[in-house]
């Protein structure tokens, strides 16, 4: 803003895992901290910057499909909702598009740690590891599909927290085509039909012209 003190948008290259908060920042016009260049650098001695789930007001929206609030998620685990799937059947957040997951599984963990119960960092039920595990483990073993980093850390099938996720990490580290046909399967589907899918269902598409 004019006088520096509130976020009016962003625009995230490779590492987005922050999304969501920026998205909360300026949604609900929260001051920004001291220093509003630790929201996007590293962290210093790993520590996360001030500014997260916590901050956010209880009427900030975290899923826009099915208009569900922080506070409707934080009323969902005081009465028992203690995982992602729960929250899904109990609030419906998460189980339109699904891109509200992260920070559905952010605000989670920060009320089940204020609870005293003890943080899952599992990327999902299928990898037991965090996001920053699968990309050393992908990057030190030259694993470059998500096939093989199943079969050898994972159980499953894989779903949709964990697919597109290894796919991120896979671009980040080898840079394919990201629709080659091995990649396809773990696009979001916005990334996948190169479209976005709107809230009723239908898809807005802007054709890919040869000169941009």
């Amino acid at each position: 803003s004019a006088d520096n003190k509130t976020l009016l948008g962003a625009v995230l290259v490779g590492d987005t895992s922050d999304y969501g908060n920026l998205l909360q920042l300026a949604l609900n016009g929260i001051a920004l901290p001291e220093n509003p260049d630790g929201l996007i650098l590293p962290a210093h001695a790993g520590s996360k910057p001030a500014i997260g789930v916590d901050s956010l007001p209880e009427s900030a929206q975290i899923c826009s499909c099915f208009d569900v609030s922080k506070g409707d998620i934080i009323q969902a685990v005081n009465k028992g909702c203690h995982t992602v799937a729960a929250l899904k059947a109990e609030t419906k957040a998460g189980t339109g598009c699904g891109g509200c997951i992260p920070l559905l599984t952010q605000v989670l963990n920060a009320e089940l740690s204020k609870q005293g119960i003890e943080v899952n960092h599992h990327l999902c039920e299928h990898f037991a590891y965090s996001r920053q595990e699968l990309f050393h483990l992908i990057r030190v073993e030259g694993i470059k599909s998500f096939e093989a980093l199943l079969a050898k850390y994972g159980k499953g099938y894989g779903c949709e927290v964990c697919k597109p996720t290894v796919g991120s990490l896979l671009a980040s580290c080898w840079n394919e085509y990201i629709l080659k046909p091995q990649h396809t399967p773990l696009q979001d589907t916005n990334d996948n039909f190169l479209g976005n899918i709107q809230k009723d269902g239908t898809y807005s598409v802007i054709p890919r012209s040869a000169g941009g």
